[in-house]
């Protein structure tokens, strides 16, 4: 008879557990649709056509990086980190979905029945037990496939951090490889300065040789050439710094020996880059937030079906005593009534861990705003810049060569050649660094619209 009621229990609880119902991910994010009040139908600075995923990497035109940043890609170690993350969120995908199943186990025993009551010995019948036992915890309410949700919007969150580290990465070593390449052309024209400046030594004892200059514009030569030295000096130290930092994400002995090329790429055309709203599907990091916004919310739910009661069964086949075949079938319910405040603070704990990850959300999100924003305007100013500095270059230099000249034929003097110089050295070097900050620029633009370096 109490067999008859554990079974009508079980199939009374399998038939509820079939009209249970879990929550979607469509309504887990339906708080975060519109996160950001009052956003504008395109960006201020360029507007376009949807931005076509084309991968920014090549459109650079440079072989030798797309090598170096498939380097990076397999032997930095923090992607081999985040790559571990990936595996571990699948690991705990099966250990959720397990749960949904029954566990099945072998169990065996024997006992050979002697017993010694304080004098002597005595000899029982033998006993053995082998047999299989299966137990199973019924999803009555959905908790069970609510925690796998969970668990799965973790992992696709976890997977979009891993496609955001690889496009940081890839963004990174672009930005280092010019950063490295102009620092090099910022040292290789600091020796051509040295070289200016001996030059000008030269002049300037051979002018107080023959008496048509004096001792001061000799001791500003010299003054100059040293000046010149420590300059180059120090970009030699930060063409170095380049090369360690460069090395380092490419997962390489930091040594500096890393050979760069002698001249920056042309910076790409401009491209088309949507509306603000797209940014939120094309960025990684920002589908990473809306995943786990939706795991915040299962979590919520799971905690609330926590009062719920919970039914477990368990059956059990085997042979009794080597000879005997036995079954038993046994069901329990747990339904809790009082635990101290426990199930609710698990409640109130994720009912705030979701209204922080909506928060984090309009956080990243507006940032991720402030970026594309900020990034295409810069460009537009850096242009202006590149523009102006070039004939400020060509100008400046133009008025050195007449000064020095004029110099050089006994009209005017060293110094107001070294004044001269002085603004053509500063334009020269200015055009240099604008020019290295147009590309990274670029690299920051597709970063913020959320472009991938890769063809797909």
């Amino acid at each position: 008879m109490k067999k008859n009621i554990l079974i009508s229990s079980w199939i009374l609880a399998i038939l509820v557990s079939g009209c249970a119902t879990v929550a979607t991910h469509d309504e887990a994010v339906a708080t975060i649709k519109k996160p950001i009040e009052n956003l504008p139908q395109n960006f201020k600075n360029q507007v376009g056509e949807k931005m076509k995923d084309d991968g920014w990497l090549k459109s650079f035109n440079d072989p030798k990086l797309v090598k170096l940043v498939d380097e990076a890609l397999k032997k930095n170690p923090g992607i081999k980190i985040a790559e571990a993350k990936v595996e571990q969120a699948r690991g705990l995908i099966q250990q959720s979905e397990s749960k949904l199943k029954p566990t099945v186990g072998l169990a065996a025993s024997y006992s050979d029945g002697e017993f010694y009551d304080g004098n002597n010995f005595y000899s029982g019948d033998n006993a053995g037990n082998l047999g299989v036992a299966l137990s199973w915890e019924l999803d009555v309410w959905g908790k069970l496939k609510t925690n796998v949700k969970r668990v799965k919007e973790k992992q696709a969150a976890t997977l979009a951090d891993y496609e955001y580290a690889k496009q940081s990465l890839a963004a990174n070593v672009t930005k280092a490889w010019f950063s490295a390449i102009s620092a090099k052309l910022q040292l290789n024209f600091a020796n051509e300065v040295i070289k200016i400046q001996e030059k000008s030594l030269q002049i300037a004892k051979a002018k107080e040789k023959i008496g048509q200059g004096n001792a001061k514009d000799t001791h500003l030569a010299k003054a100059e050439l040293a000046k010149a030295k420590d300059a180059s000096s120090s970009a030699k130290a930060a063409y170095e710094d380049a090369l360690r930092s460069l090395e380092l994400l490419l997962g390489r002995y930091p040594s500096a020996d890393i050979k760069t090329e002698n001249k920056l790429v042309a910076n790409p055309p401009k491209f088309p880059t949507g509306v603000p709203s797209e940014i939120l599907e094309r960025r990684p990091d920002l589908r990473a937030m809306e995943h786990k916004v939706a795991q915040a919310f299962y979590m919520e739910k799971e905690s609330e079906l926590l009062h719920l009661p919970r039914f477990r069964f368990s059956l059990g086949a085997g042979i009794n005593s080597l000879s005997e075949a036995v079954g038993s079938l046994a069901a329990g319910l747990f339904a809790p009534l009082y635990t101290g405040g426990k199930i609710e603070g698990k409640i109130a704990t994720a009912t705030a861990k979701q209204k922080e990850a909506i928060a984090q959300y309009a956080k990243v999100a507006l940032r991720a705003f402030k970026e594309v924003e900020g990034t295409l305007s810069l460009e537009d100013i850096l242009l202006k810049r590149a523009k102006y500095l070039k004939i400020a270059e060509e100008e400046s230099y133009k008025a050195y060569k007449i000064t020095k000249k004029e110099y050089e034929i006994g009209q005017g003097s060293l110094l107001d050649v070294l004044n001269v110089q002085k603004k053509w050295i500063s334009a020269k070097i200015a055009k240099l660094d604008v020019k290295s900050k147009l590309l990274i620029n670029r690299v920051n633009i597709y970063m913020a619209l959320g472009g991938s370096f890769q063809t797909k």
